[in-house]
């Protein structure tokens, strides 16, 4: 027995068994190796070997690109823990061989001693062992290394949508401060970690790495930090804070002051404004756009986010308000406020003086003349209403001592009857006291004649009905077609009045009295003559004359609707058109044409066709040929002129299309198999079974609309066939069956498609063998001559016989059939007077079925037992 000799540091474990080559197994704590030795040639076999370790499959140094290996190395430590950082994605192992002669290998691949093997990637925690065997002569020993890298806490990414990192982001460095201004809100926070099974929580927040997370409101100063925690996979945590200064504003939102409108700027830091005397004090308001700020005003404040303040009075001349906005943040702001309350005026002018009726400035009114200045208005007017407009609008205004403002009218009643006049007194009092009245005198002028009516009134040509009286005003005048202006003549019975004439309202013209007026030009129909009388009062007259003229004859000779039907009932007519082609089929011999003008009534139709001639719609067109029949429209307009119209009618020629588009039957297919169909081929034949007694025929034809078809049954009485529709059934006779598709085209031609349909005779039923036989044995009954009737048959073979064949007759070879199973096994088909294949045959019974299958299906077993003796 091989005697092996290990030395073993303290605390390995060692189990050895028996009987199998030496084979002992170490372990240290849970890691475990195998010691496998092995007798070199040489090798004392007995207790006599020199004592000590064999040190051939030692490694003499281990060294890691990353980590610590733990425990520290020794040859005899074979099992070793390392731990790295999570950026350590791959480690170089470099083996160092106690013995030139050894081999190393690192997880199953040869490395070179004293040379770095790798990279090994290394995943997120704890990676499988690295295994390291060494080979020396006569020995092995595997070394083991366990590297976990540690979970990853980093961010690789931080952002935020408000202003910039400082100091810039690096993943070591957890303390970052951002600055932005007063106009940003809130901020959006983009954060993504280096390790994707890290999680992270932005304020508390589960986000997913890479997403944008807020709006985070920002509040205004350094209060706004923001926590960013990444979770690594062990539970590890990295916190990251960026707090976010929004600076403050010392801007104003609003600006305004009772005293006077302030066109307020945030920009604008300096306003200088006014107000009127008698503003003798005022508020300031003023609002911060932060309302962290606070706003003080002249001294009053500070108050947190402004508000108003004073009231403070006004001295005459500049007032100056400071406004001061201070922030704990950003500097502070000065706007300032100067308002200048102005001396009282002594302006009592007018700028303007107006009286309506008659309407506008009073003429030659001048603001430094008093008047007084005179206004002249119509006898009827009893009213008028006084304006004044100052040049100061602080002055006070009153007109016949009836206070009003600048620029409103006061009624002023005038003194009756006319003519009269009446005095105003328009009062202006300045802002110190100044008093000035302007005078005005209102003549209301005597009334005037209001006689419009008119003395004499004629037309040429025609004549006015009724005749003229200056008391009735409407009359009626008639002219011929051709004339296209009337002359009017017209005088006043008051040499004051004016007078215009108008044509059906359109824009007037003066007329002098007893002047030829020739009014034109005049449509067709009637005209509407207006002679309008205005009295020297300003009343009115209408005198009105319908002028008819007389409409002239049309010369319209259009059609305004055309048809022909058959073919259509739609109106053919198209502008400019005036011949027309339509086409009728064969089986149209006539047809009727409807046409009516456009003057309807008024115009006149006439048909002119062959010899024959009608005047009025419709007309009958009879006797169509075939080809071209032309038809003439003749439309005579009112005026007598004419426009013929034509109408080209063709009747088609009369088809030969006797050919079919598809033949089928019911029972069978068609020899030829016609697909596509082709109507040049007319013979066809189709086998049906015995079982199939009956049949029908479906035709189409290339022209249904035009061609027939019958069928007869071996050569019967034609039956009429329709397109496309399955005959009725046809009986079948075991034989040939004749069937006559005849197709007559349109003009007569006749093509006959013949099916020849062949019904079988009925099937065999015959099941019978001819003749039975096996190659090993006799037949028992020896059935000589063959009886087909026996079924039955035994056959008995000696122990030497180990195999036999089996030969069988049918009596109706052509349409029965065979199989051949063994001991109930699967069938195999049987060939008539064909030997089969070999059977084995088994001491005892071997049993042999031949079943015969007639052509109608009925089925006959003969059974052979074949018995092989002991």
């Amino acid at each position: 027995m091989l005697k092996v000799f290990v030395d073993a540091a303290a605390g390995w474990n060692r189990q050895v068994k028996p009987r199998q080559g030496g084979r002992s197994a170490w372990w240290r704590g849970g890691a475990a190796f195998i010691l496998l030795v092995t007798a070199l040639t040489g090798c004392i076999p007995s207790s006599d070997a020199p004592p000590g370790p064999n040190r051939a499959a030692d490694l003499a140094n281990l060294e890691l690109s990353e980590g610590a290996l733990s425990p520290a190395f020794g040859p005899d430590e074979l099992n070793y823990t390392v731990s790295v950082g999570s950026n350590t994605a791959s480690i170089t192992i470099t083996p160092t061989l106690a013995d030139a002669r050894a081999t190393v290998k690192i997880n199953n691949q040869s490395a070179t001693s004293g040379q770095p093997f790798g990279p090994i990637n290394l995943e997120l925690g704890t990676n499988p062992p690295i295994t390291i065997l060494v080979d020396g002569p006569g020995i092995s020993k595997t070394y083991t290394i366990v590297v976990t890298r540690a979970p990853n806490a980093d961010l690789e990414k931080l952002e935020l949508s408000a202003g910039v990192l400082e100091p810039a982001f690096d993943p070591n460095k957890t303390t970052y401060e951002v600055k932005t201004g007063f106009t940003t809100p809130d901020t959006m926070v983009t954060a993504a970690v280096a390790d994707d099974t890290s999680s992270l929580t932005i304020n508390g927040t589960a986000v997913n790495s890479g997403q944008p997370f807020g709006p985070i409101t920002l509040s205004v100063g350094s209060s706004n930090l923001i926590l960013i925690r990444v979770t690594a996979a062990n539970g590890v945590t990295k916190d990251y804070q960026v707090t976010v200064l929004r600076t403050g504003t010392t801007n104003l939102a609003t600006l305004s002051a009772s005293a006077t409108a302030i066109a307020f700027n945030a920009n604008t830091f300096t306003y200088n404004v006014s107000t009127g005397f008698t503003t003798d004090q005022t508020t300031i308001t003023a609002t911060p756009v932060d309302d962290t700020a606070s706003v003080t005003v002249n001294l009053q404040g500070p108050v947190l986010g402004g508000g108003t303040y004073g009231p403070f009075p006004l001295a005459l001349g500049p007032n100056t308000f400071t406004i001061v906005v201070t922030s704990p943040t950003v500097a502070s702001k000065t706007y300032t406020v100067t308002i200048t309350r102005q001396p009282p005026s002594t302006n009592a002018n007018l700028s303007n003086l107006t009286v309506n009726p008659p309407g506008g400035t009073v003429t030659g009114f001048n603001p430094g003349n008093l008047g007084p200045y005179t206004v002249t208005v119509a006898s009827d007017q009893t009213s008028v209403t006084v304006a004044g407009f100052l040049e100061d609008q602080k002055a006070r205004l009153t007109i016949n001592n009836v206070p009003a403002n600048s620029g409103q009218g006061i009624s002023v009643t005038l003194a009756s009857p006319a003519p009269s006049s009446t005095p105003v007194n328009v009062t202006v009092v300045s802002e110190s006291g100044n008093v000035q009245t302007y005078g005005l005198i209102i003549n209301r002028a005597a009334p005037a004649s209001s006689n419009a009516n008119l003395l004499s009134l004629a037309v040429s040509p025609g004549q006015l009905q009724p005749d003229f009286s200056p008391g009735t005003t409407n009359y009626n005048a008639s002219v011929a077609s051709d004339v296209i202006g009337i002359i009017f003549t017209a005088a006043p019975q008051d040499g004051g009045a004016t007078m215009t004439i108008s044509l059906n309202n359109g824009s007037p013209s003066q007329l002098a009295a007893g002047q030829n007026f020739i009014v034109q030009p005049l449509q067709v129909g009637n005209n509407s003559v207006r002679i309008r009388v205005t009295a020297p009062a300003g009343n009115t007259k209408d005198y009105i004359t319908t002028v008819n003229r007389a409409t002239p004859p049309s010369t319209n000779a259009l059609l305004q609707t055309l048809t022909v039907n058959p073919p259509s009932s739609s109106n053919l007519i198209a502008a400019g058109v005036f011949t027309y082609n339509v086409t009728v089929p064969f089986s149209v011999t006539s047809t009727t044409i409807t046409a009516v003008p456009q003057v309807n009534p008024g115009a006149t139709v006439t048909f002119i066709y062959q010899s024959s001639t009608q005047t009025g719609s419709p007309f009958q067109v009879t006797g169509l040929v075939e080809g071209l029949n032309t038809v003439t429209v003749r439309v005579t307009a009112p005026a007598g002129n004419t426009q013929d119209y034509t109408v080209r009618i063709t009747r088609e020629t009369a088809s030969g299309n006797n050919n079919l588009s598809n033949l089928v039957v019911s029972a069978g297919t068609l020899n030829p198999n016609n697909v596509p169909f082709n109507p040049s081929i007319t013979s066809y034949t189709v086998s049906v079974p015995n079982t199939t007694a009956s049949t029908t025929v479906t035709a189409s034809l290339q022209e249904p609309t035009t061609a027939t078809m019958t069928l007869s049954v071996n050569n019967g009485t034609p039956s009429n066939l329709q397109h496309n529709v399955p005959s009725s059934s046809i009986a079948l006779a075991v034989g040939d069956t004749k069937l006559d598709i005849v197709v007559r085209a349109q003009n007569g031609t006749l093509k006959t498609y013949t099916v020849t349909v062949t019904r079988a005779a009925a099937l065999s039923s015959n099941n019978n063998l001819s003749a039975l036989s096996v190659s090993a044995g006799t037949l028992n009954p020896n059935n000589v001559p063959f009886n087909p009737s026996i079924t039955s048959y035994t056959v008995s073979v000696p122990n030497t016989t180990a195999s036999t064949t089996v030969t069988a007759s049918l009596q109706e070879p052509t349409t029965a059939t065979m199989t051949l199973s063994v001991n109930n096994g699967t069938p195999s088909n049987l060939q008539h007077n064909v030997p089969s294949s070999s059977i084995a045959l088994a001491v005892g019974d071997t049993k042999l079925d031949i079943v015969v299958r007639a052509q109608n299906g009925t089925l006959k077993t003969y059974t052979v037992t074949v018995t092989r003796n002991p």
